[in-house]
């Protein structure tokens, strides 16, 4: 799996005065399938270079343009490592692909600009959250989502206590006592903390906390994604009480993760994360749905599109599945829809959401069922 980042879509989002190459496809993750996938993506080269040779390139120039597609089609490297769906973006700069956890529609587009919106669940607000893990010896932040988890940069972030706080000896504060591991066989020795943890360990403790939430205050600074922290019981209480970020969910992960793999952790962050996030998610439709007769929300295409476009639009709710196709001007003024696409059109629900987090708005992907009305698209307006 390729993991894509908020930034990745930004970058992809900036128009461009060239074509741009959107190719999507369903693969399958395993199994003896790797030449029907790519056998479909040479396919849709094959479809994209037609386009291009439509108004776009000379059909030399077009055929030349697919080249890094083709190569893909027939890298066996490039196949082992499957996932659900594969996206591809093209222009005259680079081939930007990504291997994704999540079932893609197969897709050919060609314009002035990326078509981002499937991979919008990867990334967007409603998706995103953080996992702080902590122990006396690692500290690791995670931004993750219901599909991926990732390691967050976090420069100078205090990893030891001994050595932050040039302690020296072995973790204060705790016992041991002998217990059979997993109920059955050889003793081994089992480490805990009598009574939570003595009173001068605690505060060694929340001075290296202190050290921590002072490490981590530069990069949370602009966040507001939920926290969920991970670590053993006796930690947990004094770290909650040493972080300032004001963000932290009741809930817990408890356990030592030192040698838990990524996706162990996220196995159990996700379901703590799902229901807050979905909370606020009906949080935001709700409010939609109640000034939707204000000029502080709309459902109206149009309307959205334009309000995206001049930099209004406050949180956007956008259908994941379904498409509006035509053209509109800079200003998002639309002059032409189609029921199916036609050369050089836009899905202006996609344009919709690009235009809103490029002025820095929120974008919620969603389910039809979960639209505050029947229209595709739902704004929270700035003003």
């Amino acid at each position: 799996m390729d993991v894509i980042r908020l930034s990745d879509l930004m970058a992809l989002m900036q128009a461009s005065h060239g074509p741009c190459v959107t190719i999507m496809m369903g693969t399958h993750v395993t199994g003896p399938d790797q030449e029907q996938d790519a056998l479909a993506l040479r396919n849709l080269a094959d479809r994209a270079q037609d386009t291009l040779a439509t108004g776009w390139l000379r059909a030399s120039q077009a055929r030349d343009w697919l080249e890094p597609v083709r190569n893909c089609s027939s890298d066996p490297d490039f196949w082992e490592k499957r996932n659900l769906g594969l996206a591809l973006f093209l222009d005259s700069k680079s081939l930007k692909r990504f291997r994704v956890p999540i079932p893609l529609e197969e897709l050919v587009l060609v314009n002035h600009r990326f078509f981002i919106k499937p991979l919008l669940r990867l990334v967007s607000g409603n998706q995103r959250f953080l996992i702080l893990s902590v122990s006396q010896h690692h500290i690791c932040l995670y931004e993750a989502s219901e599909f991926q988890i990732e390691l967050v940069a976090t420069p100078n972030l205090p990893q030891r206590i001994q050595e932050t706080l040039n302690i020296e000896g072995e973790d204060r504060g705790q016992q041991r006592h002998m217990a059979n591991r997993w109920g059955k066989g050889k003793q081994t020795s089992v480490f805990h903390g009598q009574g939570g943890a003595k009173e001068t360990h605690k505060s060694e403790l929340s001075l290296f906390f202190k050290q921590i939430d002072d490490a981590l205050a530069p990069i949370l600074r602009n966040h507001h994604l939920p926290m969920i922290l991970a670590g053993v019981d006796y930690l947990l209480p004094i770290l909650r009480k040493t972080l300032s970020y004001p963000h932290i969910l009741e809930s817990e992960v408890v356990g030592n993760w030192d040698y838990s793999s990524q996706s162990q952790l996220h196995q159990k962050a996700w379901p703590i994360a799902r229901p807050h996030l979905l909370t606020q998610q009906t949080q935001v439709a709700e409010r939609i749905r109640d000034l939707t007769h204000s000029d502080r929300a709309t459902c109206d295409p149009q309307t959205a599109i334009k309000a995206a476009c001049e930099g209004r639009v406050d949180t956007l709710l956008v259908d994941i599945a379904e498409h509006r196709w035509g053209r509109c001007d800079q200003f998002g003024q639309v002059y032409c829809t189609h029921e199916h696409p036609q050369p050089g059109d836009d899905d202006l629900l996609d344009h919709a959401a690009a235009q809103t987090m490029l002025h820095g708005g929120k974008v919620i992907a969603v389910d039809s069922l979960d639209m505050p009305t029947g229209a595709p698209i739902a704004a929270l307006l700035r003003y």
